[in-house]
């Protein structure tokens, strides 16, 4: 399987923190800390977008995927806002993280504190250069499956691809984190 890898920079506000790593060896992705210079008091019902300190490159192919770590989301009752949040492959700035407080107390997040999970996927065909988009209904129920949106361009049902049964695998990397896709392909039924 080929290895994929991240390069990860560290910006000047996240000097001294932690890298993104694995908390085990069976951890889905790498935790992200905060970055802030002083607590972070977030009121029930209220919002804030914490820094990390961090960007990446993700290679074309891939996104990140950003989630809340379980123990905040039980515990303090944080959400990760806009779930799992997305960060393309084209995007070079700082990761920061869109963080609410769905309980009933205050919560104060601390510099360094592990606040997220950053999750790399393949993301199947990116789609046109043109800026167009395919909607093609894949509902077993819809009655005419090859029948696009009003205005959209669109493939018919025998012209798109098989579905994907993609899954990342992980390696640990010195330095940040590496990510391996697994190729395998679903098969389609001959139908």
């Amino acid at each position: 399987m080929p290895e994929i890898l991240v390069p990860l920079k560290v910006l000047a506000h996240g000097e001294g923190l932690e890298m993104p790593a694995y908390a085990t060896a069976g951890s889905a992705g790498c935790d992200l800390r905060a970055a802030i210079e002083a607590p972070l008091l977030i009121l029930p019902g209220g919002r804030a977008l914490v820094p990390t300190g961090v960007a990446v490159a993700i290679p074309e192919g891939y996104e990140g995927q950003v989630r809340i770590r379980s123990g905040l989301a039980h515990d303090k009752g944080l959400a990760v806002v806009n779930a799992p949040g997305t960060i393309d492959s084209d995007y070079r700035g700082e990761i920061r993280v869109i963080v609410a407080n769905l309980g009933s107390e205050l919560v104060t997040l601390e510099r360094g504190e592990r606040i997220a999970q950053l999750v790399f996927a393949p993301v199947e065909g990116s789609g046109p250069q043109d800026g167009s988009r395919c909607l093609t209904p894949a509902f077993p129920w819809h009655p005419k499956p090859d029948t696009c949106y009003p205005s959209l361009p669109c493939a018919s049902a025998s012209s798109r691809p098989a579905p994907a049964a993609t899954r990342v695998s992980s390696s640990r990397g010195a330095r940040g984190c590496w990510w391996t896709p697994d190729s395998r392909r679903a098969s389609s039924s001959g139908a």
